[in-house]
């Protein structure tokens, strides 16, 4: 029979195994529960009813106190109906979510629901359920009232219109208010477009006002695009008017770029001034990238100016890419030029990347040089990975060389991590940086990270760098670590390797390694 190695991990050993054994069995249950109700939503997404209506049971069996049972029972009524269960048993079970769950996601629509399923029963010689519908239109809670609210919007009409504009007038409920607002805006009649801008300026709560704004926001006519303007020129407050702002950016109305250049480089706001900025940036057009240049070159702030940076860093093509360019180099101002260079990286195609790299190894600013390899990481393409790879290796400065090791892991795809990270920790001049690149395979779950990190373990003189290299094996959570965790956690001479690998495993937390940790458990008294 093997001999267990008494575990030499001071008197702490059996605590810390102990903890490591049953500390992941709570997380494996929630996890359980997520799979199984994800199996069963996507048996209601392949409309395959039967099939989902036991899987739901399933979840509600076995999982009702879970963070899922909720979505679970909705769904089961959503099921039952559509296998024909009937109205009247589907409402009920509608009725008894409602009851257990009237705080859930899902409890609008269950309401929703019994509206359409009660007026059916109505019409097929019920009434005692239009007893009950209009009790939800009188009830002063404000969800069974957004319930009815809900129902008067499909039907869609002048007279649901009228009643809607009735409901918002006598309501003092802010939220109930709020949403009537966002019902008045899908109703295709200019009559709802004054009612909106009356109550962007007018209202009470701020939060129905932003509301009142978005609708405006979604409405094609010039109607709205004015109110929104005068919105933004009134004594609203200010979140009310950048609201109102980027509304006036995702209408995409040529005619409104002046007004919006305009307030991005004279108003006093800064908050406002940089709305507008980014504002005109989601605009499309020949002209946006000579507006937000004038922002850039004539704003009051140096934050605005960043603003209409990072909005031009969302047009593609060369005149936005002159424009960075040119601000990247200009000294005088480091934090302009670091927002030039990351929305450089915002800029699509080989030319952007060119300039990147241009721009890292002509400044001598070490945090444009550190701006520049985090764009860089944001470009595609094998050039990129080789200059940040190249830079990580044989760069002199630390900092920098962490900071290429990060973006060529944003840059990589996951399958690619490992094998590139484990060139850089074997090439590296500095220490700090092996350890960045430690992390980033620690950061992967795939068997090529797993075979990465082991590598290390067993390969790797220095006990800190082994330590680190187990705490990431531990994270991946991945079977394949077991084994050489186990051999580390037995036969290391470095007692916080040792322990480290106890840990590890505990996080790891399969049968392969409980069992591991009840041998070492065993041995150790």
């Amino acid at each position: 029979m093997h001999k267990l190695h008494k575990c030499p991990i001071l008197r702490g050993c059996s605590l810390l195994l102990i903890l490591a054994l049953f500390a992941p069995q709570q997380a494996r249950a929630q996890d359980r529960a997520a799979s199984t109700y994800q199996e069963a939503y996507d048996l209601v997404l392949d409309e395959s009813w039967a099939a989902a209506a036991d899987k739901l049971q399933t979840v509600i069996r076995q999982f009702g106190e879970s963070d899922w049972a909720d979505d679970a029972q909705y769904w089961r009524c959503y099921v039952r109906d559509k296998l024909g269960n009937g109205a009247e048993q589907t409402f009920r079970c509608y009725q008894q979510f409602v009851d257990a769950y009237g705080r859930s996601k899902w409890a609008d629509d269950a309401r929703t629901n019994m509206v359409q399923l009660g007026q059916q029963l109505v019409r097929a010689g019920k009434p005692e359920y239009g007893a009950i519908i209009r009790s939800f239109q009188k009830n002063e809670d404000e969800e069974v009232a957004l319930t009815a609210l809900y129902a008067l919007q499909n039907i869609g009409d002048e007279q649901a219109l009228s009643a809607i504009l009735n409901l918002f007038d006598n309501s003092n409920n802010t939220n109930i208010r709020g949403k009537i607002v966002y019902i008045l805006g899908d109703f295709d009649t200019p009559r709802v477009i004054p009612k909106l801008a009356e109550i962007a300026r007018t209202d009470a709560s701020s939060s129905v006002r932003k509301n009142a704004v978005y609708a405006l926001g979604n409405r094609d006519e010039k109607e709205a695009a004015t109110a929104l303007q005068q919105i933004i020129k009134s004594d609203a407050d200010t979140e009310v008017r950048k609201s109102a702002l980027y509304a006036l950016g995702n209408m995409d109305r040529s005619d409104m770029m002046t007004f919006l250049a305009e307030v991005a480089r004279t108003d006093a706001n800064t908050e406002l001034a940089k709305a507008a900025a980014y504002a005109l940036g989601n605009m499309d057009g020949s002209n946006v990238i000579q507006a937000l240049e004038s922002v850039l070159q004539n704003a009051r702030s140096t934050e605005v100016r960043k603003a209409a940076l990072y909005a031009i860093g969302n047009h593609d093509g060369a005149a936005s890419l002159s424009v960075l360019r040119t601000a990247a180099a200009r000294d005088g101002d480091t934090e302009l030029q670091k927002a030039a260079v990351y929305a450089i990286g915002n800029v699509d195609g080989d030319e952007a990347a060119q300039a990147l790299q241009s721009i890292f190894e002509a400044s001598k600013t070490r945090e444009v040089r550190k701006a520049a390899l985090y764009a860089i990481g944001n470009t595609d393409g094998g050039q990129a990975q080789e200059f940040l790879r190249a830079t990580a290796i044989n760069e002199s400065d630390t900092e920098l060389a962490k900071s290429a090791v990060y973006a060529l892991g944003n840059n990589l795809r996951d399958s690619e991590i490992p094998k590139a990270m484990l060139e850089v920790l074997r090439q590296a001049k500095h220490a700090e940086v092996r350890k960045a690149a430690l992390y980033a395979i620690g950061n992967e779950d795939s068997k090529e990270a797993v075979d990465a990190l082991s590598s290390i373990v067993q390969d790797e003189k220095n006990p800190d760098m082994r330590r680190f290299a187990i705490q990431a094996l531990g994270n991946t959570e991945n079977e394949a670590a077991v084994a050489v965790l186990g051999k580390v956690a037995r036969t290391d001479s470095d007692v916080r390797v040792k322990k480290a690998a106890v840990t590890a495993l505990g996080q790891i937390g399969t049968p392969a390694a409980q069992e591991i940790l009840l041998e070492i458990l065993k041995g150790s008294n």
